[in-house]
């Protein structure tokens, strides 16, 4: 289960889709909305079969920490936090 999970954090899990997902928001701090309901539906029900308190505490740590850290490098000027 850890290596899926670090996996996942890599954005190696195997599934195309989801690597991809990944990707873009280690990237770019955002994923469209669609993508978030692949992700979380991956995490708890797909594959890692996370709780989803316990996916919680992975998706606060990708979608907020993620969204500061990229959105105070960015030059555009637009804020694309949830």
């Amino acid at each position: 289960m850890l290596t899926i999970a670090t996996g996942l954090m890599q954005g190696h899990t195997g599934f195309p889709w989801i690597d991809a997902i990944m990707k873009q928001l280690v990237s770019e701090g955002w994923i469209h909305g669609l993508a978030k309901h692949a992700l979380i539906t991956f995490i708890t029900h797909g594959m890692l079969f996370f709780s989803w308190q316990e996916a919680a505490k992975v998706l606060v740590y990708l979608f907020f920490l993620l969204s500061k850290l990229t959105s105070r490098s960015s030059n555009s000027g637009h804020d694309l936090r949830f």
